[in-house]
């Protein structure tokens, strides 16, 4: 026979919007019965009012009959609940959602929908899709999302899975050259005045505003600083040698 701890968070009946956290609760608690593996009808009735605690066995015995077996607990305790769902809470509750710093955009959305369910949304992804527009982190996302009107959410995931992947290989690229790209430099002509997905006239590449890693490198067919001599606007210009600098683009 399966061997099991019934110790388990009982249901506070008197939280605040206790309708909600009675439908998170029901379901953690089956998934804790599945990993006991208890399938007999009388034990997980047991189960139910046993972890449940007092104030919800409290609460079940003002409507409860004898013949009571798991399901019609849990589905008198579900009606009973049900009512004190506030949808104004829960929406202020989805208002305030952010995206963490160590969020995915997958992730982040992934939390705004179950945050929506008990908020009756008329259209669920397009307030997912202001809720993006407003506190997700990559100011490229967001510009994305207020150019169309109809744009869609199956399509704002795919350029955020775009933007997350390009921005993780630059962050790999910073790290191989020792994070050229961090601390203070001289402003030049050639800086990106924005984020975007477009290749880099300065060095063939795709990266951040203001992280080019050609910006503190001189040219091999030129000698300026500023770009790789893959993108050298003077090719046939003589180079001045220095000899304490290495080529600009020889890991490229």
């Amino acid at each position: 026979m399966t061997e099991f701890n019934l110790t388990y968070e009982s249901f506070d009946c008197t939280s605040e919007n206790a309708g909600a956290r009675w439908t998170e609760w029901i379901e953690d608690f089956e998934i804790f019965l599945s990993a006991c593996n208890i399938t007999n009808k009388a034990r997980r009735r047991a189960a139910l009012l046993h972890c449940g605690g007092k104030e919800l066995r409290r609460t079940y015995n003002t409507m409860k009959d004898e013949n009571d077996e798991y399901d019609d607990i849990r589905g008198k305790l579900t009606k009973y609940f049900e009512p004190q769902r506030n949808k104004r809470f829960e929406r202020l509750k989805f208002r305030q959602a952010k995206q963490e710093a160590d969020e995915t955009v997958d992730a982040f959305v992934s939390r705004l929908k179950h945050l929506s369910l008990y908020c009756e949304f008329n259209d669920v992804d397009d307030q997912i899709l202001d809720q993006l527009a407003i506190y997700c982190q990559s100011i490229t996302l967001r510009k994305k999302i207020l150019e169309r009107n109809d744009i869609v959410l199956d399509k704002v995931l795919e350029h955020a899975r775009t933007i997350e992947a390009v921005e993780l290989h630059m962050k790999e690229i910073d790290q191989s050259h020792g994070n050229e790209s961090s601390g203070k430099f001289e402003k030049t002509a050639y800086e990106v005045n924005a984020i975007s997905e477009r290749v880099c006239s300065f060095c063939k590449l795709v990266h951040r505003s203001n992280e080019c890693p050609a910006k503190h490198r001189r040219c091999n067919s030129c000698g300026t600083k500023g770009h790789f001599s893959r993108c050298c606007p003077h090719p046939k210009k003589l180079r001045t040698v220095y000899a304490d600098e290495q080529d600009d683009d020889s890991d490229y």
